[in-house]
């Protein structure tokens, strides 16, 4: 009886004081709900790969090896990697290699062809190692041998519609017919191995003959029985309570290294991949701890809020407390009152968190380019953390007010002689102060995140990028190269057309180790073939000139950038030097001013561009991608339909696809982008919750100095300089908020800048618009209510009063 009398209080409480109600409940389900979207997020990233039965046992193969002054890393195994493994390390219970093709067009039918990019061929174990569930199918045959295929039961409505997808064929870039022998569940969102379609791994020899006719039988990829690197990635199953740095040493005693060199292979638990993707590079653990960082901090300026509010209003339940101990309520009663009062507004606030989480999850989802499922949102753990997040509120909510209104001495209250005394004012100043410290943070971080993000994707990568797109080669297209071109030529307006064996920005390059031909040190270098418009189109600018042109083409020829000549020690002036490429003597005809042909993220690294001739045979034969550069202002969507339907004349079979190159190099920028749009949206989501609580703040102030201000307007006090008044000792904390955040923000953005080989300076600027901004928030939140203070008829308030 007693507890549901504490609840009735608590209630008309609320519902007496709807203002401060609604600041103090709308504040909380804000922080909450940025809170718990956050949180789902992080949770998500944490649980990768651990809803595998034996995620603990598997571990992905690794390695890193030396060439020169440069490391280099890589996840690829050769085909025997895992069969000598396996047969030689008794810890080894299982492997499982995958190899996953870049684009795989499909057709069921006519009517029915895709452009498939989640086409994976994997050993058979996979269906034992990893805890993917068939659907339809036997576990031991589905993938047993050649061209067998499972797919999703996405893939399968796809292709197939309504009709039974198992038994129907699938033909691979129109030639290689694939049987469906069974449907798969999708791989849950937190699966770092993502696929549509499984094929068996032994269909992988006839792909590679359908791609290269004359291809010998000793270099297929599954006939290389040698334990090095190659083109597979492989996980290993351990036996429970195997050391992985035993299974290591014994693998280093079994591996051959490449020809030069020093190779080390290691392993990598299965749970840890999706963080350590890039050989130890924690960008991707930096991301998630910021945005719990946030979560956190949004969600204590929603609780700062509470206490700020709920404390300033003390004074105003003092009697009640007053009376309350004169009547014989003990401390312990009081202070149970107050904190289900706390605990009645947190769970009002808990459930419209949920609710804006459930509302606005979909466009959270779309705006980040995040992919949750929604089974997800019902695991235990996300409860856990949940029920878990709603009892820390009520604590933390509930403690300072209980702790602080149930202390009020009675005969001080009952005389009239309590105030509110210079401790409160002070908790809360300081409470204002670090409010507003941690949205000028925020907001300079998102200004310099979103210039710097603006800067790695439109700065001058001295390489042309605008009305430029690229066709990747069909198979088709190699063998009508010519004619391909020419059709492209009449039937669009495409002004240049530019031929490469790859797209810049993608995987338009390979590595070659060469010799300097000055001190005899290996050098990386990134090798393209190119034709003479390729320069021209992208805009290449010379360091030093062709001493003839008439040579570009020409067989033994090559060009440089800056970095591949100061990396190979060449002279300023390297026209004619020449140099071993491909154990065959290469002369430099001219040195290109260093370009981005990859991700800002890294520095420009060492390439040699070889020039083919007007015929560009080279490329025709081992594949590339068409440069197709528009007029300015020309639609590239308009033409696309034209474009396709050259493709579809010289290859029905194959799907059409296309980038645009000025988006190839926005989309290496993904993560970045995340974390700007997630800066900016919490930004704005935390500027509203701490203008919340200074408005909740500002009307407890006018209300209680309401006798005071009607005084003033009795005696000719203006509006102005009544509103001065009320506001003048808040924009002072924003001041001192804005000069103790500007130091903060610019340490934690300089040490995020350094994940940057390119970056922008931190300009002065930045920090004067923030505070602006934050003094400019504060000032239309206080100025409102004091307007509406100072405009009031005096008379009425003294007469309330």
């Amino acid at each position: 009886m007693m507890l549901l009398n504490y609840f009735k209080v608590a209630w008309r409480t609320i519902v007496k004081n709807p203002s401060f109600s609604f600041i103090n409940i709308g504040g909380l389900a804000l922080g909450m709900a940025v809170s718990m979207q956050i949180l789902l997020f992080v949770l998500h990233e944490f649980s990768y790969d651990r809803f595998h039965e034996k995620t603990d046992q598997i571990y992905q193969t690794k390695a890193s090896f030396k060439f020169g002054d440069q490391t280099f890393n890589v996840k690829a195994m050769s085909a025997g990697f895992a069969t000598v493994t396996k047969e030689n390390i008794p810890e080894i219970t299982n492997t499982v290699r995958i190899s996953t093709q870049q684009t795989a067009t499909l057709r069921s039918d006519n009517e029915h062809v895709f452009s498939e990019d989640r086409f994976l061929l994997a050993d058979p174990s996979i269906l034992e190692v990893f805890s993917f569930k068939l659907i339809s199918g036997d576990v031991q045959s589905v993938l047993n041998a050649p061209q067998k295929v499972v797919l999703t039961p996405q893939a399968a409505r796809r292709f197939f519609g309504d009709t039974d997808a198992v038994g129907q064929t699938l033909l691979y870039n129109g030639e290689l017919p694939f049987e469906v022998t069974g449907l798969i569940e999708k791989a849950p969102s937190n699966s770092t191995i993502q696929y549509d379609f499984i094929a068996s791994l032994s269909s992988l020899n006839a792909i590679e003959r359908l791609n290269n006719p004359e291809i010998e039988e000793d270099k297929l990829s599954l006939n290389n029985e040698r334990m090095q690197l190659g083109s597979f990635a492989t996980y290993l199953e351990f036996r429970k309570g195997t050391d992985p740095s035993a299974v290591t040493t014994k693998i280093m005693e079994l591996a051959e290294g490449p020809s030069s060199g020093e190779t080390k292979f290691s392993v990598e638990a299965l749970p840890d991949l999706h963080f350590k993707s890039n050989f130890g590079d924690s960008s991707n653990m930096k991301n998630v701890y910021l945005f719990l960082s946030i979560a956190l901090l949004v969600l204590l300026l929603a609780l700062i809020n509470y206490i700020s509010l709920t404390t300033a209003r003390s004074l105003k339940r003092a009697r009640e407390v007053g009376i309350r101990k004169v009547v014989g309520a003990r401390k312990s009663s009081l202070m149970t009152q107050f904190y289900i009062e706390s605990a009645l507004v947190t769970f009002i606030a808990f459930g419209l968190g949920i609710a804006l989480t459930g509302f606005f999850q979909p466009f959270f989802h779309q705006l980040l380019d995040l992919e949750i499922d929604p089974s997800f949102f019902r695991h235990p753990l996300i409860l856990a953390v949940f029920g878990t997040l709603l009892i820390l509120c009520i604590f933390i909510a509930g403690s300072l007010p209980a702790v602080g209104l149930s202390a009020f001495k009675p005969v001080k209250v009952l005389k009239g002689t309590l105030s509110s005394g210079k401790r409160g004012n002070r908790l809360r100043e300081v409470l204002i102060v670090f409010q507003y410290t941690t949205t000028v943070v925020l907001i300079v971080g998102t200004i310099i995140a979103s210039q710097q993000i603006r800067y790695a994707i439109s700065q001058s990568t001295a390489i042309a990028q605008e009305q430029i797109v690229t066709i990747p080669f069909s198979s088709a297209v190699k063998s009508n190269f010519q004619a391909y071109k020419k059709a492209i030529e009449e039937k669009t307006e495409v002004q240049n057309i530019a031929v490469a064996s790859g797209e810049v920005f993608r995987s338009g390059v390979s590595i070659i180790f060469t010799n300097s031909p000055v001190n005899d040190e290996e050098v990386p270098l990134s090798i393209m073939t190119v034709d003479e418009n390729f320069l021209d189109m992208l805009q290449l600018e010379w360091a030093q000139p062709l001493a003839d042109r008439n040579r570009l083409g020409s067989e033994g020829t090559v060009i440089l950038n800056e970095k591949a000549v100061a990396d190979l020690g060449l002279n300023t002036d390297s026209s004619r030097a020449n140099m071993s490429i491909f154990n065959n003597q290469s002369e430099v005809i001219g040195v290109l001013e260093d370009f981005h042909y990859q991700s800002l993220h890294n520095p420009i690294r060492p390439l040699a561009l070889f020039v083919t001739g007007p015929e560009n045979k080279e490329i025709a034969q081992r594949g590339g991608a068409f440069y197709l550069e528009f007029a300015a202002g020309q639609s590239l969507v308009g033409q696309l339909p034209l474009l396709e339907e050259i493709q579809k004349t010289f290859d029905p079979e194959e799907a059409f696809n296309y980038h645009f190159l000025d988006e190839i190099l926005a989309d290496r920028y993904v993560s970045e982008k995340r974390l700007t749009t997630m800066l900016t949206t919490f930004t704005i989501l935390a500027v509203i919750i701490s203008s919340l609580g200074l408005l909740g703040l500002i009307i407890f102030t006018t209300e209680r100095r309401t006798k005071e201000i009607g005084i003033r307007k009795v005696l000719g006090a203006s509006i102005s300089s009544i509103v001065s008044l009320l506001s003048k000792d808040f924009i002072k904390l924003i001041i001192i908020a804005i000069l103790l955040a500007s130091p903060i923000a610019w340490f934690l953005m300089s040490k995020w800048l350094e994940n940057f080989a390119y970056q922008i300076d931190i300009q002065w600027w930045v920090f004067v618009l923030t505070g602006f901004i934050a003094v400019g928030m504060a000032f239309l939140t206080i100025s409102w209510q004091s307007l509406k203070t100072a405009i009031a008829d005096p008379v009425q308030a003294l007469r309330n009063e």
